[in-house]
């Protein structure tokens, strides 16, 4: 994942919008952690705030829609369900282990709603 724009909301505390882009896809994600520039590379998984929906997928082909202004609806894979580990379309988050269905197993296609991705 590669940082393609920046906006700042308070420089003092590194609060921003950050788009970045895997080469399949894009998506907006929320950070404060630090002092971030274009171009550069991301390579720690994502955090999911407010995941909901969660189902799994019949459906394997994954996609990373925009819904909402931060909002997204995530079809992807489960790589691994001890560490609520997604990926999609390039992209590697983390959902709360508590929320993967009970039915799903390593390497499911899942779909899921989420209200906003955050790096931290």
């Amino acid at each position: 994942m590669k940082i393609k724009r920046i906006e700042y909301l308070d420089t003092t505390r590194n609060e921003c919008f950050l788009t970045l882009e895997s080469g399949e896809a894009e998506l907006v994600c929320f950070s404060d952690v630090k002092k971030h520039s274009l171009g550069e590379e991301i390579d720690s998984p994502l955090h999911t705030l407010s995941v909901t929906n969660i189902i799994v997928s019949e459906n394997n082909e994954e996609k990373i829609e925009k819904i909402g202004e931060y909002n997204y609806k995530v079809i992807g894979h489960l790589i691994n369900k001890e560490e609520g580990l997604v990926t999609a379309k390039q992209f590697l988050f983390t959902i709360d282990t508590q929320l993967a269905p009970g039915d799903c197993k390593e390497n499911d296609a899942i779909c899921l709603e989420i209200q906003r991705f955050d790096l931290y």
